[in-house]
């Protein structure tokens, strides 16, 4: 087969350099060369760059805030000076043979409550207290008004029957006829942050009267918050 001349086309010259190819094309009579410049495609295996992980062992960021702190912290009131047996006395119209106990209780923060008083009239050996009064103090009006709830919720448990009532003006719960012994006849009330309950002893006939009587006294003698 006759050998061809070839012949270089002016002005270009076929250099193989990185990312450059060589294409020619046959034109009659001679070869044509021709420089294609050719754009690397990124490979799809190429590697992303990894994220760095994160430690295992950080510390979580706390998800709330510390409440903030509450205004009132104390019952200025006291059974003994606020809650006398002679006061209970005249609000019932009655004599409280037994003896008196007093007693301040601390708080306890999953119910948000701060502190509590707690008075015991007629006590006796056999049978307990003739009337118990708790007046119990709350860092928020919302958590003393859930305290008034649990309790209904507990009594009604119990075989109670829960009926609204009215003690110093303020809306009040009756809890009457509970089938166990610890649950005698009961009122609780919500007063701010506050919340009064008082129980009588089990068996007392026409208990609504003292109950009403009693939870207003120590409703309107235990306001005084420090």
């Amino acid at each position: 087969m006759p050998t061809r001349a070839r012949v270089l086309t002016v002005g270009l010259v076929a250099v193989a350099t990185i990312g450059t190819g060589c294409a020619h094309r046959t034109v009659a009579g001679q070869t044509v060369y021709k420089t294609v410049t050719q754009t690397p495609t990124p490979s799809t295996s190429a590697v992303a760059p990894s994220t760095p992980a994160t430690s295992s062992t950080a510390k979580p960021r706390p998800s709330h805030t510390r409440p903030p702190k509450p205004r009132f912290t104390r019952l200025a009131a006291t059974c003994r000076d606020s809650m006398r047996l002679t006061a209970v006395e005249r609000a019932i119209r009655d004599k409280l043979p037994g003896t008196t106990a007093y007693s301040i209780g601390r708080g306890d923060p999953t119910i948000g409550r701060l502190m509590y008083i707690n008075c015991k009239y007629g006590v006796s050996r056999a049978k307990g207290p003739s009337i118990e009064v708790s007046v119990s103090l709350y860092r928020s009006v919302g958590a003393a008004a859930d305290r008034v709830v649990g309790t209904s919720q507990d009594f009604t448990a119990h075989g109670a029957t829960s009926s609204g009532t009215k003690v110093a003006g303020r809306n009040a719960t009756l809890l009457l006829g509970a089938n166990m012994l610890a649950y005698g006849p009961t009122v609780v009330v919500h007063a701010g942050l506050r919340t009064v309950a008082v129980t009588l002893r089990p068996g007392t006939t026409n208990p609504t009267p003292t109950l009403r009587a009693v939870a207003a006294l120590a409703v309107n003698r235990t306001g005084r918050l420090t």
